[in-house]
């Protein structure tokens, strides 16, 4: 879900919709971040890579998959631009492909490290749970209102019935709306006050 939320808003790429097949680079972005992390504690990952043996030869499948994702990134983009400024290229494509890169790394993992702590800081906090229901819940009325739609019933321990009004309430949600959420805006902030996904120096 991280991963769609930077691809989707910043390169118009979405990797969870139902009807899409296996993503390969999400799988290779992950077993690519395992093997860089299992290197901490394996001393001999340098020999195994000289060889190409194990997790490195792996590790350079993954890679030639990310390459291949970020490179037609970038083949979609230089078009776009091409057609809509009929202008040349004005980077390098190995110094575009790690601005692709960077942008999903930056993007995936603090977003997926802050969600966590968000999820965890409110269930653990009873008060802040039930705040932040009642400005959902009320943004959710007053938005179907709004819009002039009728909020599908549901049950919430039946999720055949409660997965079409979860699907409706993020049809709801869109940039305007989510400036209303006062609250889940200071729940945010609040987390990423605590436990920053990025270190300040």
């Amino acid at each position: 879900m991280t991963l769609d939320s930077i691809c989707k808003v910043r390169f118009g790429i979405g990797t969870l919709g139902p009807n899409l097949p296996d993503n390969h680079f999400a799988q290779a972005f992950d077993s690519a971040n395992i093997i860089v992390t299992l290197r901490f504690i394996d001393p001999l990952w340098k020999i195994k890579k000289l060889l190409i043996v194990g997790r490195e030869a792996l590790l350079d499948k993954c890679i030639k998959i990310i390459d291949d994702f970020t490179y037609s990134v970038i083949r979609r983009r230089e078009a776009e631009i091409v057609e809509a400024r009929e202008s040349g290229r004005k980077k390098g494509d190995k110094n575009l492909r790690d601005v692709v890169l960077n942008f999903v790394i930056a993007g995936r993992d603090t977003t997926a490290t802050t969600l966590s702590w968000a999820t965890y800081m409110i269930m653990t906090h009873a008060d802040v749970a039930e705040k932040l229901y009642l400005e959902l819940k009320t943004f959710e009325k007053d938005q179907a209102k709004e819009e002039n739609v009728s909020l599908v019933q549901c049950d919430t321990e039946d999720s055949e019935s409660f997965n079409p009004r979860v699907t409706q309430f993020a049809g709801l949600l869109n940039y305007d709306s989510l400036g209303r959420l006062y609250y889940l805006h200071a729940v945010i902030t609040e987390t990423l006050r605590l436990y920053p996904a990025v270190t300040q120096v």
